[in-house]
């Protein structure tokens, strides 16, 4: 079970804190950290744990896409299509993102099927067009890990840590893999 500081009527993700169970430990993480954690989870491929983390994180992070989009990944690979579009549209308004909803949840379920070159493609062109989402920079460099192309996923985990915030979850995320891919 997680519990949050957070208050609606004033987010601010840097002061926000969860406690979790970790190891048997109870522990509180800031919103990065949690995110983090989350994501670790996710490349693990338990989505269904993952989902209630980022499921946390999004009720406490209207207007931040992030953990939407996670969540929405995680929706999908459990095969609920319509949940992932949902979240999509409300985490990426077509006023802000243009059809950018429409393109991930397009993007999702070529994932889903397995349809990986399509994946890396559409979220190539996806981190290119929404340059400001470090987000997409993050996944496409986790899938080209997974497909084995260790050094074009440094250079979209750079990406992704140049483009948010210092100590932001995108980044620590992606220092954290880069870390990994440092050390094999």
């Amino acid at each position: 079970m997680i519990q949050s500081s957070a208050s609606h009527r004033d987010l601010n993700t840097d002061a926000l804190t969860f406690k979790v169970r970790r190891n048997g430990q109870n522990v509180t993480l800031t919103f990065a950290q949690l995110f983090a954690a989350g994501h670790r989870v996710w490349l693990k491929g338990d989505y269904r744990t993952a989902k209630q983390i980022f499921q946390e994180l999004a009720d406490v992070s209207e207007g931040i896409p992030r953990a939407y989009i996670f969540l929405a990944h995680c929706l999908v690979m459990e095969d609920d299509y319509s949940g992932c579009s949902s979240v999509l549209h409300r985490a990426l308004p077509r006023d802000d993102y243009g059809n950018a909803a429409s393109r991930l949840h397009d993007t999702f379920v070529l994932w889903r099927v397995g349809l990986y070159v399509d994946v890396k493609e559409s979220l190539t062109s996806l981190a290119t067009d929404f340059s400001e989402l470090p987000t997409f920079s993050l996944m496409l460099a986790d899938l080209l890990y997974q497909a084995g192309s260790e050094s074009l996923s440094a250079k979209f985990l750079r990406r992704a840590i140049q483009l948010d915030e210092t100590d932001g979850g995108v980044s620590l995320s992606a220092q954290s893999m880069l870390q990994t891919i440092s050390h094999n």
